[in-house]
């Protein structure tokens, strides 16, 4: 009996120290807006990276809520929550506007985890590419690194020129692993790009109004 407990221990404590992504306890809970709620919570949570948590939380790090960039963040990630609440209306768009489609290969990737695109990790670009978040050699999210996976030459390859036109004419993208996060970035930083104009045109984003655009 005793040797389960000190068994049990061990492992809780393994995963504290090596898992800082396991503590996000929650220091303060804020009303925002649209029903949605902040959670501050300790920086050792995702490396302090903010995130959204079911369609009415967003999670923010202490060092990201007291940030200059605060507004751009929560914005950010008032997007992502908008896909959490119509979350097929955005795929539509993706396949329709965009070129993406669920990848259903077999191929499996060391992909590092983002819960704001933990519905369908894996997006298939024009039904070639994939853009894969792919851990570092210390495994940590903030080290993880986007390769481009070429299905058909099976390798990864540089980023496809007509995904550069198409994304990135007016200035880099910082999260190209998944539309989820492409769109969030678009609006929140309003490049003139193809991508970004077929975007002001879709709608499901509206929480309520577009007054928070």
């Amino acid at each position: 009996m005793w040797s389960l407990i000190i068994l049990l221990f061990l492992f809780i404590l393994v995963v504290y120290l090596y898992y800082p992504n396991s503590r996000c306890t929650v220091l303060q809970r804020i009303p925002y807006r649209d029903g949605v709620t902040i959670e501050v919570v300790e920086d050792e949570c995702s490396e302090g990276l903010p995130h959204t948590v079911g369609s009415n939380t967003i999670r923010m790090p202490v060092g990201a809520y007291n940030n200059s960039r605060k507004a751009q963040t929560l914005f950010h990630e008032m997007v992502h929550i908008a896909q959490r609440r119509n979350l097929q209306a955005w795929y539509d768009f993706y396949e329709r506007e965009w070129g993406y489609t669920k990848y259903t290969g077999e191929r499996r990737f060391d992909i590092r985890p983002n819960p704001d695109t933990a519905d369908h990790p894996l997006m298939l670009w024009r039904n070639r590419f994939i853009f894969v978040p792919e851990y570092g050699s210390n495994r940590t999210l903030r080290g993880a690194q986007t390769r481009v996976w070429d299905t058909e030459l099976n390798k990864y390859v540089n980023k496809p020129q007509e995904w550069i036109e198409f994304f990135e004419s007016s200035g880099p993208v910082h999260q190209s692993e998944h539309p989820h996060e492409i769109a969030a970035e678009l609006l929140t930083h309003r490049p003139d790009c193809p991508a970004f104009r077929l975007l002001l045109g879709f709608t499901p984003f509206n929480l309520g109004g577009k007054e928070w655009l």
